[in-house]
């Protein structure tokens, strides 16, 4: 029978727990909420294109000013 440091590299074995093995992986929470935050606040893709558009606009005048 492995450790519980040699369980798996993707549990969380944090200095304060006590060597507890972690369900999820450290940090899918900061993810989880990141792409909550994103699908609620996600812009149209007609806006999404266009700003695109404008970026490479921008940039073929400063690489073409070379």
């Amino acid at each position: 029978m492995a450790s519980l440091g040699e369980q798996s590299p993707h549990f969380a074995d944090g200095a304060g727990d006590g060597g507890a093995i972690h369900p999820e992986p450290a940090g899918q929470h900061v993810v989880h909420a990141y792409l909550r935050w994103r699908n609620k606040n996600a812009r149209h893709p007609d806006v999404l294109a266009a700003q695109r558009r404008e970026r490479a606009r921008i940039r073929s005048e400063v690489f073409s000013a070379t």
